[in-house]
């Protein structure tokens, strides 16, 4: 059970309808095999009607699902379920996740622990959204439990005071943690229309509209940093998520934020990181920007979109874990010719660099690879792995019928 916090007058929370639409990570919209625009939708429970195929959710269980709208890709092995199980054992006992895994009560000695010991908002929240992100929730599903207990630490660990109420904002881990606290309760929420959890989703999207600098639209990491492109996004995709799960957010705010990245475009259609970052150094913002854009409706009359997903597609694939899924994000939303090479790529990667040593903890884990592994460690790299593939049936592309390949 979620506990209620304490009511707060003139709290605005809009009215949850009873035919609603998920947030970006919910389980309404899947595809078939290789997806793509245009391409028949499958949706999986909630009665909602996409494309031209309806299977009700308690006729299938989550590997049957699976099965169906991955393409068979998830169901010859349990790459995603033996991930979540390693994620489970490494819960910690106050519902908690850590990147210091291996003081979970569940530890039986995992190698690759990660230097953000402090990091907990952060940690709890990528290990919920994987969870969410499988289609369990705290009312239904094998995790439920865990989901709840993680949820209750999230509520139990916001900011009360007035100066910063509804942060999630920690030293470690900054603006990019509330972003994706954030996003945990307004998927929790508009999938399960938990009362209890409508107020913390609530104050966590004001607390983003309070930190966006107004004079560049922008957000940045913590204090000392410049706004930039990938914790901008971030915030931008929890706004559209409270959105969507019918909770209050400001356009006006949402307005500014896409403007920011259209000042990190550069000439090429790529964007930049920050103001002093170079030109194509980070991969991800781009990334990130095209998402955002997708999400907000922006993206099908780019003349650079086709252009920008080859050149995703024909990358050697990375060690950075995060640029990774970005970059499947991205490409999946894309569909076509595209999404199918870097599909089949991208899943052999993962299901060869899973830990498969059945005598040892770290089975089901991945080892911490590239850029920000030294930080998160096994378990953040776990979940950019399992949130990786979940993208293969949980991202619809949103323009169905739409030709992206336009001249």
């Amino acid at each position: 059970m979620i506990r209620s916090m304490p009511e707060k007058k003139n709290l605005r929370v809009g009215k949850l309808p009873k035919r609603a639409f998920f947030p970006f990570l919910s389980v309404l919209l899947l595809a078939i095999g290789g997806g793509g625009v245009g391409n028949p939708a499958v949706s999986v429970g909630w009665g909602e009607e996409v494309g031209q195929t309806v299977v009700s959710e308690e006729s299938l269980p989550v590997p049957s699902r699976v099965k169906v709208l991955a393409g068979g890709y998830l169901s010859s092995d349990r790459t995603t379920e033996y991930g979540l199980k390693w994620l489970v054992r490494h819960q910690y006992a106050d519902g908690s996740w850590s990147f210091d895994h291996t003081q979970a009560p569940g530890c039986r000695g995992c190698s690759g622990a990660g230097t953000w010991k402090e990091a907990t908002n952060m940690a709890t929240a990528m290990g919920l959204l994987s969870l969410l992100g499988y289609g369990q929730t705290h009312k239904n599903g094998k995790y439920k439990e865990s989901i709840a207990r993680g949820l209750q630490y999230l509520c139990d660990s916001m900011e009360r005071s007035q100066e910063a109420e509804g942060s999630f904002y920690q030293a470690e881990g900054g603006m990019f943690a509330h972003a994706l606290a954030t996003l945990c309760l307004t998927e929790a929420y508009a999938m399960t229309r938990d009362k209890k959890l409508a107020r913390p989703a609530q104050l966590a999207l004001d607390f983003i509209e309070h930190s966006q600098n107004r004079k560049t639209g922008g957000w940045r990491e913590n204090p000392d940093f410049r706004e930039d492109t990938l914790t901008t996004g971030w915030q931008l995709l929890a706004l559209k998520s409270g959105y969507i799960g019918y909770l209050n957010i400001s356009e006006e705010s949402v307005s500014l934020g896409m403007q920011f990245l259209e000042t990190m475009q550069q000439e090429d259609g790529s964007y930049r990181l920050s103001q002093a970052a170079l030109p194509g150094e980070y991969p991800s913002a781009t990334a990130m920007a095209l998402i955002c854009r997708i999400r907000h409706a922006e993206a099908y009359d780019d003349p650079n979109w086709q252009k920008w997903m080859k050149i995703f597609v024909e990358r050697e694939i990375g060690k950075n874990v995060d640029e990774n899924f970005l970059t499947t994000w991205a490409i999946r939303q894309y569909g076509g010719e595209e999404w199918c090479i870097w599909r089949d790529r991208r899943w052999e990667d993962l299901r060869e660099r899973q830990c498969r040593d059945e005598s040892s903890c770290e089975y089901g884990s991945w080892n911490p690879t590239g850029d920000g592994s030294e930080r998160w460690g096994r378990m953040g790299t776990t979940v950019w792995c399992l949130m990786t593939i979940e993208t293969y049936f949980r991202h619809l592309p949103l323009y169905q019928g739409v030709n992206w390949r336009k001249p």
